[in-house]
């Protein structure tokens, strides 16, 4: 079932959607996101690359969702993640949440059970590669809907990359250019935010990074009966540091911000 939202777009799932976005350092210190070549599409969508995520079913709070297609996608359990930070891409009508996660352990090819009917496969990507486009995305862009609300706040939501052998803060900013561009042609793309835009660039006192002007500004505010917290941004020691139980997820719950 599609949904038309406020904005005039269609959506799949009448209850809205929800993912994960997992994230962790390469060894040179930049901060890489997994994401997937998505090969089906409820509404027709062209083949992208996006975090792994669906529909939320009748009965699902958007965690247990999220936590449910990143199992059914990848094998990926709830003891192999700490949440970081919530976000909510609310077009009116339909909203699409995204958790962020670290891996509690090493993750390696062998460790990713891909759901092949859904994707076709799975890798790595920096937030540069992001931004400026890669070869490795083989020719096929990046979701609409995640590059113009996630991808843009990488910078902000995500830690800074760092200087493995000084252990100093790199630069963390989108090319100015990003912005309603496609990532792979560099041509101008219909896509569009769902969020507030920041007026000014100023130093960001989570992750030492800039908020580049004119980006996307998320939504981190979660539904307080699903999350259990007044902000989507975790902090540690904050009523949030769970995840909730009752997850189809099979596994534990680990506590969140641990390194």
């Amino acid at each position: 079932m599609s949904v038309i939202c406020n904005r005039g777009h269609s959506h799949p799932g009448a209850n809205g959607g929800a993912g994960v976005l997992v994230y962790r350092y390469r060894d040179t210190g930049d901060v890489e996101v997994f994401l997937g070549l998505r090969t089906l599409s409820p509404t027709g969508e062209k083949i992208s690359w996006a975090n792994f995520g669906g529909m939320i079913e009748e009965g699902e709070t958007a965690q247990d969702a999220a936590l449910r297609e990143l199992y059914e996608e990848t094998g990926l359990k709830v003891e192999d993640l700490r949440l970081r930070a919530i976000t909510k891409d609310d077009h009116g009508g339909w909203k699409y949440t995204t958790f962020y996660a670290t891996p509690t352990r090493d993750i390696t090819d062998a460790d990713i059970k891909l759901d092949k009917t859904a994707h076709s496969e799975a890798a790595w990507f920096s937030r540069d590669e992001l931004w400026r486009g890669s070869p490795r995305f083989k020719g096929h862009p990046l979701h609409e809907g995640f590059q113009f609300s996630a991808v843009p706040n990488l910078g902000v939501l995500l830690p800074p990359n760092i200087d493995p052998i000084t252990g100093s803060i790199t630069a963390t900013l989108p090319s100015p250019s990003y912005f309603g561009k496609d990532t792979v042609s560099g041509t101008p793309s219909s896509g569009t935010s769902n969020s507030e835009t920041t007026s000014s660039s100023e130093p960001d006192s989570t992750s030492g990074s800039v908020v580049q002007p004119d980006a996307p500004k998320p939504d981190i505010q979660p539904d307080s009966e699903e999350e259990g917290g007044d902000t989507g941004l975790l902090e540690p020691g904050g009523s949030n540091n769970s995840l909730t139980s009752g997850s189809s997820v099979p596994g534990t719950n680990p506590s969140f911000w641990a390194f």
